[in-house]
């Protein structure tokens, strides 16, 4: 519920010149080109800072789904156990709630990622940037996107299918 509240409070900061296309013209969003999604967890800790029974606090990937102008969408290495049946080896990357959920119960922090490059052609201008669920499930890897980059989360303004 409170990701939904915060989405919310984020879209309302945009401004209703964003609706109209104007927004990248005015330097108010980044129009990007989609060349990575990922999804990141990792362990929740107690309250005395230890962290789970297996020791590892390292961030787990659990998919790395990338854009290849030759090849089209690729998973990067195999989809963790913990998204496979969720997801097929050529399906796009999108959690579903009660995916998300599941997840969080588990692992306590879920994170979802985008590489977003000013041209897929190659890696400069590229910048990763935490999404809400909504906006991530939304775009595909070799989308245009428009965001609006936060401190700690981004939100997708426009989207154009490549």
């Amino acid at each position: 519920m409170s990701e939904i509240v915060n989405r919310r409070a984020f879209l309302a900061t945009v401004p209703t010149l964003a609706l109209a296309g104007c927004a990248a013209r005015l330097g108010l969003v980044d129009r990007v080109e989609v060349t990575g999604k990922y999804v990141v967890v990792s362990e929740r800790r107690t309250e005395n800072g230890e962290g789970n029974e297996s020791g590892d606090d390292e961030p787990i990937e659990l998919a790395r789904r990338r854009y290849d102008p030759t090849s089209g969408p690729t998973y990067d290495g195999e989809i963790h156990d913990r998204l496979a049946d969720d997801i097929g080896p050529n399906d796009p990357l999108r959690i579903s709630e009660t995916t998300n959920e599941a997840l969080g119960q588990s692992f306590g922090v879920v994170r979802y990622g985008m590489r977003g490059c000013e041209s897929i052609d190659d890696d400069a201008g590229c910048r990763d940037t935490w999404l809400f669920l909504d906006d991530f499930n939304e775009i595909e890897v070799g989308d245009v996107v428009d965001v609006r980059y936060g401190d700690e989360m981004s939100g997708i303004v426009s989207r154009r299918e490549q």
